[in-house]
């Protein structure tokens, strides 16, 4: 009986190909090629079932039949054959690659004895190359070492014979050859290399050698040049048998040997001077500055030694020609035609000496030196200064040198102006003599003109009140001024400007009424002439030297000249009012008003200086001194008593002079003084326009005074306020006058109706008495309403004229 194939091995394999439920199946098809061999085998069972099962047809193929005959005997004949087969061949693959991996394990532990050796091979590399680059390192070093020692040595070989040609050279003429220039180079580069590398052995000592040769290089240089200039300049004599000659030669003969033969050597001296100027001025020879300095001062000395003896003789030719053409002329265009002629020379000589010297680091020398090439100049206008005594040629002479001294030292329009010559430098010994002596002079012209003036006792009187001039037919007015003091042309120089000045503003203003203006310009004029003469002629002086000397100079000097300008018209006013003690108030009036005006004048004026009022002054306090003495003259016994009793050394300390720092200010005095002049007026206008009218009786009739009082203010303000107008044209400062007197009666009134009214309670005076006069508000708003016409007509009035 035939097995059936349902359940066969082979029949589940086809039937069921590789699943995920048969594990162990899964396992072993993991070999290809078994895998495959049961694929055919699966194809050839299938193949032969379908025979089996169908129609009995042969539609399979023979080839398929045969497989499946094959292998249903081969089931027949062991059924495990494959598997066994399979085993076996597993049991191979295994076996072989156990060896595999054992050949692999003994692969891998050879590597690792690979990997540690290579890792002591790198290890060894390692000190290896180390060692070799210090080695290196060093073999470099010494190559290097090996191939400067000769440049080294050539630093400090190359002395020997640098060293024997300067000691043994016989002539200054050497430093026209080459090979000078080339030993220059030499010495620099040694002396470089020794300031690089003072480690060295002996380095000190060498750079002290090779510095020596420098010197004496240089000073073969200057002795050279030296004997140029006196080869030159003693052609120029030659030619023109004596130095003096060249005095009487024309000016273009004088110049060709002045400035055109002397620069024909200028190429050559240039040449040589340059390495000496150029190692002056380098920082590298910062050691040895000072030598190469003083061997290039001593070029200097002897160019400029050799111009001068060549330019004195002109020079002084030249200021006896302008001092004989200038005799009879004044200070002033002696100065411009010496200020012209050494400008010119000046700027000859800078541009021959630029031939000579290199411009840029020369510069400073050569305007050094033109102070001393002008001294002439300076010896004959100094002369010509101490001589002179009139303060308006002085400063007409500084004027001259303005233009020098606009710009501030160092900035940059002062260095446009000055980038050759320095002229503010060359003039200014001249300015500060002119300074000096002006100064002086204006101390004395202080002295004569403002503190030693005797005012008149009309000097504030009426006559000097506001008025039309007369004027002549020709239009002339006298300077009253000049007429009462003298001639004095530093005032009517004053004048005339002002005068010039209200003319040219009548002559530029639109009008048709020229002569009106002419009127009015003679008008102001002559109204300046009636101040007090000192006041003008601080006025004059300070206008004059205003910019003339140093801004803090003249500060402290318009200081003392205000100062004592104060003082005068105090001392006038003092003696005025002592004068007419005991005449009317209107006097006393004209003459406070009129001191108020020259205040006023000053006031005005001195703002346009930008003085700087306040100054520091110290001095010696003898007073002590003073009152022992003066006690001892007095009271000598009594003195000396005290002096016994008392220590020698409290005696001593009390006549010790005393050192004293005083701070003055002019302007805080001129201040105290319009204060004091405007108090003054006040009280005298209250008094005047008051009279007795507050004054307190019991039998006398209150109300009479009060009208009295009315009339008083009615009829006596308005002359006043003319008084004032004719003195005081600001009308500020005229509100501010009628302001003050009115403030001061109103106060006045005010504690007289408050007396009175005390009296009236306390029954000493009759309550109707009282009730009669007027209310202190209504007397102020009457005040105040006087006042106010007063001021509305006056302004009419000036409007209309």
């Amino acid at each position: 009986m035939v097995r059936s194939r349902r359940n066969s091995l082979v029949r589940d394999i086809a039937s069921h190909p590789i699943t995920s439920d048969a594990p162990t199946i899964v396992g072993l098809l993991d070999d290809s090629y078994l895998f495959d061999k049961l694929k055919k085998l699966s194809l050839a069972v299938e193949s032969s079932d379908s025979l089996k099962s169908g129609d009995g047809s042969e539609s399979g193929s023979g080839i398929y039949e045969s497989e499946a005959t094959s292998a249903v005997n081969m089931n027949k004949t062991d059924k495990y054959s494959y598997y066994n087969s399979y085993l076996d061949q597993l049991n191979a693959k295994i076996c072989e690659y156990k060896v595999v991996l054992d050949q692999t394990r003994q692969v891998n532990d050879q590597l690792n004895d690979s990997i540690e050796k290579f890792k002591e091979i790198s290890q060894e590399t390692g000190a290896f190359i180390d060692e070799t680059k210090t080695i290196y390192t060093e073999q470099s070093r010494l190559s290097k070492l090996t191939e400067s020692i000769p440049r080294t040595l050539h630093y400090f070989e190359v002395l020997d014979p640098i060293m024997r040609r300067l000691n043994h050279a016989s002539s200054p003429s050497i430093v026209k050859k080459g090979s000078f220039s080339t030993m220059l180079a030499t010495i620099d580069e040694s002396l470089q290399f020794l300031d690089d590398n003072g480690e060295l052995k002996d380095a000190a000592a060498y750079r002290i050698k090779f510095k020596q040769c420098l010197i004496r290089a240089c000073e073969l240089i200057s002795h050279f040049l030296h004997n140029l200039l006196k080869q030159t300049n003693q052609e120029i004599l030659d030619k023109t048998k004596n130095k003096n000659l060249l005095v009487g030669l024309p000016s273009s003969t004088r110049d060709a040997f002045l400035y055109s033969k002397f620069s024909t050597i200028s190429d050559t001296f240039k040449t040589q001077v340059s390495e000496i100027v150029k190692r002056s001025n380098d920082k590298a020879y910062y050691k040895y500055h000072d030598e190469l300095n003083s061997i290039l001062y001593e070029c200097f000395n002897q160019y400029f030694q050799t111009r001068l003896k060549l330019l004195t003789p002109v020079i002084w030719s030249h200021i006896d020609e302008i001092s004989v053409k200038d005799k009879d002329q004044d200070l002033v265009k002696f100065i411009q035609d010496g200020k012209t002629y050494f400008q010119q020379l000046c700027a000859n000589e800078y541009k021959l000496f630029i031939e000579f010297f290199p411009e840029k680091e020369c510069r400073f020398k050569i305007n050094q030196w033109f102070l001393q090439l002008c001294e002439p100049l300076y010896d004959s206008i100094r002369i010509k200064v101490l001589k002179e005594t009139d303060i308006s040629t002085l400063c007409d002479s500084v004027t001259l040198f303005a233009p020098y001294y606009e710009f501030e030292e160092g900035s940059e329009e002062y260095l446009k102006q000055f980038t050759d010559i320095q002229y503010d430098k060359l003039f200014e010994p001249i300015v500060q003599k002119l300074q000096a002596r002006l100064i002086l002079r204006v101390q004395i012209y202080v002295q004569q003109n403002i503190l030693s003036y005797k005012p008149t006792k009309d000097v504030f009187m009426i006559s000097n009140r506001r008025g039309r001039p007369k004027t002549s037919t020709n239009g002339d007015n006298k300077n009253t001024v000049a007429t009462r003091n003298g001639s004095d042309s530093l005032l009517e120089s004053y004048l005339a400007s002002f005068k010039n000045r209200d003319m040219l503003s009548t002559y530029s203003n639109d009008t048709n009424d020229t002569y009106t203006n002419l009127e009015n310009s003679s008008y102001k004029f002559s109204q300046l002439q009636t101040y007090y003469p000192p006041l003008l002629k601080t006025l004059a002086l300070l206008s004059k030297i205003y910019e003339m000397i140093n801004s803090v100079v003249f500060d402290d000097l318009a200081h003392h000249i205000v100062h004592d300008c104060i003082i005068s018209l105090r001392n006038a006013y003092d003696m005025v009012m002592k004068t007419s003690a005991g005449k009317s108030d209107i006097n006393n009036l004209d003459v406070s008003l009129a001191y108020l005006k020259n205040l006023l004048m000053l006031r005005d004026s001195i703002q346009n200086f930008n003085i700087q009022y306040t100054v520091n002054e110290t001095y010696l306090d003898f007073s002590g001194v003073e009152w022992f003495f003066k006690s001892l003259k007095e009271n000598g016994r009594n003195v000396l008593k005290k002096t016994k009793s008392s220590s020698i050394l409290t005696l001593a300390r009390e006549l010790v002079p005393k050192v004293v720092n005083n701070m003055v200010d002019a302007r805080t005095e001129l201040i105290s003084e319009l204060r004091n002049v405007i108090k003054d007026f006040t009280e005298n206008t209250s008094l005047e326009l008051i009279d007795n009218t507050l004054d307190i009786k019991n039998d006398e009739d209150l109300l009479a005074k009060n009208l009295k009082l009315r009339g008083n203010i009615k009829a006596r303000l308005p002359r006043i306020y003319e008084q004032i107008l004719n003195y005081i044209d600001d009308q500020e400062i005229v509100i501010n006058l009628l302001d003050a007197v009115q403030e001061l009666i109103t106060q006045s009134y005010a504690k007289y109706y408050e007396a009175i009214t005390e009296l009236a309670e306390n029954e000493k005076l009759a309550r109707n008495k009282v009730a009669d006069i007027m209310y202190l508000d209504v007397f102020t708003d009457f005040f105040a309403k006087e006042v106010a016409d007063l001021l509305r007509n006056g302004r009419i009035d000036i409007e209309t004229k």
